[in-house]
């Protein structure tokens, strides 16, 4: 066949090279449905560094869009923040180390649980409908699993201060805490 002819050609090998282009992020949280419905009736999102990034950033805004859709519309918003760490939302701000924020549907005020780290996360009401009872859900036994089943104590380093730095009694409480779960369940190593 003739070099223009293209009937029949064998198509060439092409060289396979990585674009440099945004990265998209998958962010998980749970929407609560009604059955009959299966409209979303209340979404819980718990917080990562990415919810918290600076409020430039694509994911944040995406987040505050997503966050703001959600307070305003028919379903109820659950938000829990246990990362120091970030921007957190004006409402939430000065409130305590960490927080879960519920903001019901139709209501113009939210409800927060302020948390220490001195104490166990709070058994929390999670609304579904105004016409149900909340659903009562205990954190730290939820927390204490996933801690396990993502074998988070093999890899986070412990010895090191988080940041930012806890306030003064709360730092110090923190670092004796650290330690005496060193000695007990690391055998005492730097690292974990």
């Amino acid at each position: 066949r003739e070099e223009g002819d293209h009937h029949g050609a064998r198509i060439a090998a092409p060289v396979q090279v990585l674009l440099n282009g945004p990265e998209t992020v998958s962010q998980s949280h749970i929407l609560i449905r009604d059955r009959q419905t299966r409209r979303v009736v209340t979404v819980i999102e718990v917080l990562s560094p990415i919810n918290k990034a600076p409020p430039t950033t694509h994911a944040r805004q995406d987040f505050l869009t997503k966050r703001h859709d959600t307070m305003a519309s028919a379903a109820n918003w659950v938000e829990i923040d246990l990362l120091r760490a970030g921007e957190r939302p004006p409402e939430a701000r000065g409130v305590s180390t960490y927080y879960v924020l519920v903001k019901r549907a139709a209501e113009p005020k939210a409800e927060i649980w302020p948390i220490s780290p001195r104490a166990p996360l709070p058994r929390i009401g999670v609304p579904v409908r105004a016409d149900v009872d909340d659903v009562g859900v205990a954190l730290q036994p939820l927390l204490d699993q996933v801690y396990d089943e993502g074998r988070y104590g093999d890899l986070i380093d412990y010895t090191h201060p988080p940041a930012p730095a806890l306030p003064g009694d709360e730092a110090q409480w923190v670092a004796e805490q650290v330690e005496h779960w060193l000695a007990t369940h690391a055998g005492g190593e730097a690292s974990l």
